[in-house]
């Protein structure tokens, strides 16, 4: 059950944020409020106190929604839709990127070394055989 409400908070639409919030948490609520002791009234006013409860239970949901549109917005999802899709090509993308990053840096930096090497044998710096040697331990 949990699985799919994690499901549902990291790509679904505000409705099954709002059903995952709802199924989760203000049954927690409800819970400590039958643990606790039987006097719950914080100021002993009956419409103050129902202002404070709905707070405590709204709250948290207004924050994680806010913290959930802010992660859309800069990543220019949609923000009240589901976006399962575009999830899956953003991790897809990220793995891609890594790939390409990390080949792109092997090869230069192999490619650079090996400039710089045959210009120090260009200079005389370095002998033919110890140009070899460094051309073959890069090239391994």
């Amino acid at each position: 059950m949990y699985q799919g409400l994690g499901k549902a908070v990291a790509g679904g639409s505000f409705f099954g944020r709002l059903f995952a919030y709802a199924t989760v948490y203000i049954p927690m609520l409800f819970i400590l409020m039958i643990i606790l002791p039987d006097d719950l009234s914080f100021t002993g006013n009956l419409q103050i106190d129902t202002l404070i409860y709905l707070s405590m239970t709204l709250t948290p949901f207004i924050i994680w929604e806010l913290r959930v549109r802010k992660f859309r917005r800069s990543h220019g999802f949609k923000i009240y839709g589901s976006i399962y899709e575009e999830l899956e090509q953003l991790r897809v993308d990220i793995g891609v990127g890594r790939e390409q990053k990390a080949m792109g840096k092997v090869g230069k930096n192999v490619s650079e070394e090996l400039e710089r090497l045959f210009a120090l044998k260009e200079k005389g710096a370095l002998s033919e055989e110890e140009y070899l040697q460094k051309k073959s331990e890069l090239l391994k």
